[in-house]
Order: C-alpha cells, then sequence, then structure tokens
C-alpha cells in the first residue's frame, strides 16, 4: 500500500515520524489521532506533507517540540523540524 501511494501521488517514499506525549488532564490531536489523557500517540508521515499538532486543554501552557518552546495551541509539523527524521512533542500545562 506505501509503494502505491508513493508512485499514485509521487512522493519521494522517505518519511519522518512523531511522537507526542500528552499530561494527565490534556487533551491533544495529532492529524486525526487523538489523546485524551497521559499517553504517548505516534505515527509516521511522507516528508512532502504537513502535520497539524493540537491542544484544546483549558489549561493549556505550551508545546516543547524538539527543545523548540511554542506557545500557541496548534503547531504545524513537517519534516523541515526534524531532527534525523524524528519530531517528539510533549504538551505542558499549567
Amino acid at each position: 500500500m506505501i509503494r502505491d501511494m508513493e508512485q499514485s501521488f509521487k512522493l519521494d517514499g522517505r518519511t519522518y515520524s512523531v511522537t507526542v506525549t500528552g499530561k494527565p488532564g490534556a487533551s491533544v490531536r495529532l492529524n486525526t489521532l487523538k489523546l485524551n489523557k497521559a499517553g504517548t500517540i505516534y505515527s509516521n508521515y511522507f516528508i512532502e506533507h504537513i502535520v497539524k499538532l493540537s491542544s484544546d486543554a483549558q489549561n493549556f501552557d505550551y508545546w516543547l517540540v524538539n527543545g523548540q518552546k511554542y506557545d500557541n495551541p496548534e503547531v504545524i509539523l513537517s519534516s523541515n523540524i526534524a531532527d534525523n527524521g524524528v519530531i517528539r512533542a510533549e504538551v505542558f500545562l499549567k
């Protein structure tokens, strides 16, 4: 299926991974994946694709994405910010 997608959409074939860590009381979304508690969600994306990371927790404070702080509850991720093909994001609550 992956090969079919690469050919159909003329994708490079390279991917990057995104791992998101939630806290108790967190409500986070990575593209279509949702986490409403403490835990981790993980997915891979083709390098040509961007991904929306968001939190609608009332007590949202900031995201830490590969060491960079983002104060906005919605962040657009891309392969450009991946570190060796990996993006690690963690939500922090007030």
